[in-house]
């Protein structure tokens, strides 16, 4: 297997988020740190789903050569990662699975890739769950319920245990909470390690989160200013792990699909950069990811 070089994690200081929207919720017990309300219900965030789940496969994906690096290593140190290739990568690019040097973008999921968002997710759904009498006894329900949206989930929920709620109230309730977890989100060091040290190739987001959040997240680790934009659920008809939103982001690029790198904490987004015919990488199995 390859390996692109990964250097030592640097903490990044979570920075207080800058006003940017109309409308906000103001954070308790912190000063000027405000979250901006929800304008739209998307996909919930930071969730994985296995590709058995999906009834999908990745047939054909292969894995680098061991020994051989990315040049996105750097003065500081190499930045080490595992890549996998789609099976008709060698078809697409010139240069084979040999060439990485090919590569003129990176893309990367938002929950779970570059934030660890997922405990917050979690504790907020538990939260406003147990206010409206509903049970939440299965701590791994966010993750199998990856790619719906949040109506959609908490209708799953309540026709699990036979009640209704408005769902209104909950959503409200639901960013109510939010709002005392918002601040206690930090980057995935060694992911953000790779987006903050990237001197030369383009970089976007795609994510399956709203874009309010999206944004949101990512200037509450002080990561919004290295991407030229985001793809999230409101700019596309299909969700991973269709390739659809990699794709749009290739195409908003100018970028050939073969000459883009995915990372992805969630099968069906790894599943969606292979689809797309793209290298992708698992960050989970990088050293340093949280367990």
């Amino acid at each position: 297997m390859n390996l692109v070089a990964l250097a030592t994690p640097v903490l990044a200081v979570l920075l207080l988020l800058a006003a940017h929207a109309s409308a906000f919720l103001t954070l308790p017990g912190t000063l000027g740190c405000r979250l901006p309300l929800r304008e739209a219900r998307g996909l919930a965030c930071g969730q994985r789903l296995g590709l058995k789940e999906l009834g999908m496969t990745a047939p054909g994906a292969v894995t680098t050569t061991a020994g051989e690096r990315d040049d996105t290593a750097t003065a500081e140190g190499p930045l080490e990662y595992t890549i996998m290739y789609p099976s008709d990568y060698a078809k697409a690019s010139p240069g084979g699975v040999q060439g990485e040097g090919e590569i003129d973008a990176l893309l990367f999921d938002c929950d779970g890739t570059l934030v660890d968002s997922m405990p917050m997710w979690t504790a907020n759904w538990r939260e406003t769950v147990e206010l409206f009498g509903l049970s939440w006894d299965d701590e791994d329900f966010l993750y199998k319920h990856a790619g719906k949206t949040i109506e959609e989930t908490l209708k799953i929920l309540c026709d699990a245990q036979g009640k209704k709620v408005d769902a209104d109230a909950f959503f409200a309730a639901k960013e109510e909470n939010m709002a005392t977890l918002f601040p206690h989100v930090k980057e995935i060091a060694p992911v953000a390690d790779i987006a903050r040290r990237e001197g030369k190739r383009r970089m976007a987001v795609v994510s399956s989160g709203p874009r309010y959040m999206v944004e949101a997240l990512l200037k509450q680790a002080d990561m919004h200013h290295l991407f030229e934009f985001f793809i999230c659920a409101e700019d596309v008809k299909e969700h991973k792990p269709s390739p659809v939103p990699y794709l749009e982001a290739a195409k908003k690029l100018g970028i050939p699909p073969s000459r883009c790198r995915v990372f992805e904490d969630a099968d069906a987004g790894i599943a969606a950069g292979l689809s797309a015919g793209m290298q992708t990488v698992d960050v989970r199995i990088m050293a340093g990811y949280p367990k």
